[in-house]
């Protein structure tokens, strides 16, 4: 599947950002995911302070997240610190992954991120 992402590299970092001038971490992801057929919640709908959000403490049974060493083309990565959510992501190829921080939107490498964590896949 062909996924076309050259007109959201780049776009900058914009608190609770969905695009199309400016994202957050799972903005982009919602964004990616829609590309790829895939209608994902609004998280920030549904928990209005986003201080819940950050303090969501994803389960996997409950959200359907499945540890993983290796990942497939258009997987949700959830990055986790201490047992939390922590960042969030769709994983490309070759390690590669699209995501949103404080440089904007951009593709990294697993092996050379710096945010350490497990790494999860979303089925959904």
């Amino acid at each position: 599947m062909l996924l076309n992402i050259n007109d959201i590299l780049g776009k900058p970092y914009k608190t609770h950002g969905r695009g199309p001038d400016g994202y957050d971490c799972y903005g982009l992801v919602i964004e990616v995911e829609k590309r790829l057929g895939r209608e994902l919640p609004d998280l920030y709908k549904i928990f209005e302070k986003k201080s819940e959000v950050r303090n969501l403490t994803l389960s996997t049974e409950a959200s359907g997240l499945v540890k993983t060493e290796s990942p497939s083309f258009g997987d949700i990565l959830v990055f986790k610190k201490n047992g939390r959510a922590d960042h969030i992501a769709v994983y490309l190829k070759y390690d590669d992954f699209i995501h949103c921080d404080e440089c904007g939107v951009r593709i990294s490498n697993l092996n050379y991120y710096d945010k350490k964590g497990e790494f999860y896949t979303w089925q959904q």
